[in-house]
């Protein structure tokens, strides 16, 4: 409430609004454009930091944080989680053979039919050359693990065609 005799204490309420100039608005849209593309710079730098370069799976310091954070929902619900470690065998002669670029297309489809293979809530990461690693919270059983376990593996048993080679892979 103000008293009709102190009139308005704010400065210019007294006036109605008036819209922004052609200036003010490019100069508002320039700072708002800025501050998204910073934004987008942080969320690029903080995903490059958590994330594979070539398969663009989790790497070691995600995989770190999403595991314990399924020890700690574990815990809580009283229930199992799975770690798998995956290692491609003969990895290095595919690359010695057929060179990196082979080798780099492998380990993108192998980071594909992993993750097509596993449950919404699991997890597959990178740890670095053919090593993957697969964390499964609240895996039930431990049977459920093995049986998970079993088939990854046959998803190494399906050729991969790779260019003009067909690899059998095993794991």
């Amino acid at each position: 409430f103000i008293p009709p005799n102190l009139g308005n204490p704010i400065r210019g309420a007294d006036r109605p609004l008036q819209p922004f100039g052609n200036g003010e608005q490019q100069v508002i849209s320039d700072v708002m454009a800025e501050r998204v593309v910073d934004a987008l710079e942080v969320i690029e730098i903080e995903h490059q930091a958590l994330h594979d370069v070539l398969t663009d799976l989790p790497n070691r310091v995600l995989l770190l944080d999403r595991l314990e954070q399924a020890i700690l929902a574990a815990e809580r619900q009283s229930s199992l989680l799975a770690l798998l470690i995956m290692d491609l065998d003969r990895f290095k002669e595919v690359n010695d053979t057929f060179g990196h670029h082979i080798g780099d297309h492998l380990l993108l489809t192998v980071a594909e039919r992993l993750q097509r293979a596993i449950r919404a809530s699991d997890s597959v990461a990178r740890m670095g050359g053919d090593e993957f690693v697969v964390l499964l919270p609240d895996i039930g059983p431990a049977a459920h693990a093995l049986r998970m376990a079993e088939q990854l593996i046959e998803v190494f048993a399906q050729p991969l065609t790779i260019g003009a080679h067909e690899l059998q892979l095993t794991a």
